[in-house]
């Protein structure tokens, strides 16, 4: 089951064109419907609903796919699915939306500067795309920036994420849980000081690396070392292809206790 996740991912745009070219034909087969016996009259909708279905299935999976790679570290095939993307030419929104998608992995491999290339290659106008809006925009550029230590483009950024306003449920959601992590970030890596009652998620083994990576630099924050050691050592057995990982085993290493 997982071998096929794994291939309906790595293959999804040659899997979606040909969903949708089934359909495509479903269709014109049943503008011919007059013509055809009754029998054949009553199948054709069934098949053309079935059909539709899959196609929405498809969407649906994919990702939920996406997702369970990144949360359960899969960065082999997290590395073969960002090649595959780039080997594609995208237009529009769809090109906007692999825009951010990619800024978004090259940024948990540490490549910072690049994550911000990409995302000045994002064309505003076609925003939202996919489940990507301007907030997702922001935010990402908010947090790769930190890390660049670019100073001076952050409260501009920060000021144009806060200033953006939509009617809808989920953006406004998406925005209360953006600010969250935004305030984690400002203390721990600008004002390097302590967040009292740090409670974060560790659903996944992302979700993990992150809540530890976190708890290390706000323990460093308080003149921890000790608990900063506890908490980058639980990183220890990640690849340090991540950069989270690859900074808690530097840290380690320059910080070794002598015997």
């Amino acid at each position: 089951m997982k071998h096929l996740k794994i291939n309906a991912l790595l293959n999804r745009w040659k899997t979606e064109k040909i969903l949708k070219s089934i359909l495509f034909v479903q269709i014109l087969i049943n503008m011919g419907s007059p013509y055809y016996p009754k029998w054949v009259t009553i199948i054709l909708p069934v098949l053309t609903v079935l059909e539709i279905c899959l196609l929405l299935l498809f969407y649906l999976i994919i990702p939920k796919i996406e997702k369970d790679i990144l949360d359960n570290i899969e960065l082999e095939v997290l590395e073969r699915y960002i090649a595959r993307i780039e080997s594609h030419h995208f237009r529009g929104k769809k090109k906007n939306y692999y825009l951010i998608k990619l800024s978004s992995y090259y940024y948990i491999f540490g490549k910072f500067d690049y994550s911000i290339i990409l995302l000045k290659e994002v064309d505003f106008s076609k925003l939202p795309s996919g489940s990507y809006s301007v907030l997702d925009y922001y935010f990402q550029a908010y947090i790769s920036r930190l890390k660049m230590k670019n100073w001076d483009k952050l409260e501009n950024i920060k000021q144009s994420f806060l200033a953006y306003k939509s009617n809808k449920l989920s953006e406004y959601k998406k925005k209360q849980y953006y600010m969250n992590y935004m305030e984690i970030f400002e203390k721990l890596f600008i004002k390097k000081s302590e967040v009292s009652n740090l409670l974060l998620a560790e659903d996944t083994a992302y979700d993990y690396i992150r809540k530890h990576y976190f708890l290390a630099i706000n323990a460093l924050n308080k003149q921890d070392s000790n608990m900063a050691r506890k908490e980058f050592q639980k990183l220890s057995r990640y690849s340090e292809k991540l950069f989270m990982v690859k900074e808690a085993k530097e840290w380690l290493e320059t910080n070794k206790i002598n015997d």
